[in-house]
């Protein structure tokens, strides 16, 4: 699933208004409520009920909203143990050299460098 569909909900609900909502996610408002209209259609859901002066959640939207925080939450934590996993990763060091320098100067160098 799309998440970005799920943030343009939310935003939605949160101002009340499909203009304000796109301007806060940086789409034009045709553009902000075709991607809301079609998200609606996918879901077979009515979310929000529209009028002249701004959207209002219809019940299946309000009952809709915390599986949709759900799934932003489960997405934010996805990325942070992805991150985390990234951070904790044992790096590799790969030395290319002479045997020459290996026996006299490498093996000193290496310690120090693990010390």
């Amino acid at each position: 699933m799309d998440t970005l569909k799920i943030k343009i909900v939310l935003m939605a609900a949160k101002y009340k208004s499909l203009s304000r909502a796109a301007e806060e996610l940086s789409y034009t408002p045709s553009a902000f409520s075709r991607t809301l209209s079609t998200f609606e259609k996918e879901l077979g859901v009515e979310l929000f009920k529209r009028s002249n002066i701004g959207v209002e959640l219809t019940s299946d939207g309000e009952r809709m909203i915390p599986h949709f925080e759900s799934i932003l939450s489960a997405e934010k934590a996805l990325f942070d143990e992805a991150a985390r996993m990234r951070n904790n990763r044992r790096r590799e060091l790969k030395i290319g050299t002479y045997s020459s320098i290996l026996r006299s100067y490498l093996t000193q160098i290496l310690k120090d460098f693990h010390e």
